[in-house]
């Protein structure tokens, strides 16, 4: 029975069963499609917006920041965009997890099917839900604070070879651009000198977009504050390129990396040590707590016993035909 159960689980979590490919199907789009669009709706546009950016220094930095690097700022601005992808990644452990509770029930109807024998137990049956059950929520907890920490580290040390290098910031907007992690559009009163190579045209759509200093509009501020002057908007509008390629470098990286450490620590767990505490329960129990663990009746367990006597009188009479041969 153990062989059975263990296979029939196996089948199901990772091949999908008859035909293969639904359970692991599922399990491979939620890691490369879900959690990509997930992140990909972010409001990044929003967070660094020149309004959010022009605040974030003026808090950091002071207010003359603008004539300095801005160090402590463009930290606060990463950290935010950290904090933004953080509840995606414990999302995505969530959804795992229900599709691997999913993939049980299935499982256990289809052992139920291929192995009429185990209907007659219902306690066992609970039980091994129940024990599947208890794995995978440890399987969930386990990835989700190592997902977590995963994102957490990239807001406690920055690469800042990144900000040296103008090759990686451009391959950072290159990948802000594919995955629509977009700075605020460009305002017509931008310099050209601010951005070597000119800046891509960001724009995502259901976001509120930058109009420019003269319109008075700030990204997701929506509000009607002064306006910038001309250098003072070119530095905030690197400031903000800056910030997000550097953070669509970071989701790109995440991206890879998070799909991992779910299918090592969550899904290969569940089909590896899915029912392994119950195996160790029943290696250790005696005849009586077995029985319980099956869940016969009364009448079921004296006629198996019965019929175990009888057995046992059979092979006696048989040793003793034997031996007098």
């Amino acid at each position: 029975m153990r062989k059975r159960i263990h296979s029939g689980a196996n089948l199901l979590l990772l091949e999908g069963g008859p035909g293969g490919g639904r359970g692991g199907e599922k399990v491979r789009n939620i890691l490369e499609k879900t959690l990509a669009d997930s992140i990909h709706a972010l409001p990044f546009a929003q967070t660094f917006s020149l309004r959010m950016v022009k605040d974030a220094i003026e808090v950091a930095d002071g207010c003359q920041a603008y004539l300095i690097a801005p160090e402590k700022s463009m930290r606060r601005l990463i950290c935010d965009g950290v904090s933004l992808i953080r509840p995606p990644t414990e999302k995505i452990v969530d959804v795992i997890h229900d599709a691997l509770v999913g993939m049980i029930d299935q499982t256990m109807e289809m052992v139920g099917k291929s192995n009429p024998d185990i209907t007659r137990f219902s306690m066992l049956r609970s039980t091994i839900v129940r024990i599947s059950m208890q794995s995978l929520e440890k399987f969930r907890d386990e990835t989700r604070a190592f997902c977590v920490k995963m994102v957490d580290m990239e807001s406690s040390y920055f690469t800042a070879s990144f900000f040296r290098d103008a090759q990686a910031q451009a391959n950072g907007r290159a990948l802000a651009a594919k995955h629509g992690m977009n700075a605020p559009a460009r305002g017509e009163n931008d310099y050209d000198s601010a951005f070597p190579g000119g800046s891509p045209s960001y724009g995502q759509p259901g976001l509120p977009q930058y109009q420019g200093s003269r319109q008075g509009g700030y990204g997701g501020g929506g509000g009607t504050d002064e306006a910038f002057t001309p250098e003072v908007e070119a530095q905030l509008q690197r400031i903000s390129s800056t910030v997000t390629a550097y953070i669509a470098n970071m989701a790109d990286t995440l991206l890879k990396a998070i799909p991992k450490a779910v299918i090592h620590l969550q899904v290969l767990q569940a089909k590896t040590l899915l029912l392994e505490p119950l195996y160790k329960q029943v290696g250790g129990i005696t005849d009586e707590q077995l029985r319980l663990l099956l869940g016969d009746d009364p009448e079921t367990a004296a006629r198996r016993e019965l019929l175990l006597s009888r057995t046992a009188l059979l092979r006696k009479a048989q040793d003793e035909i034997m031996s007098a041969i």
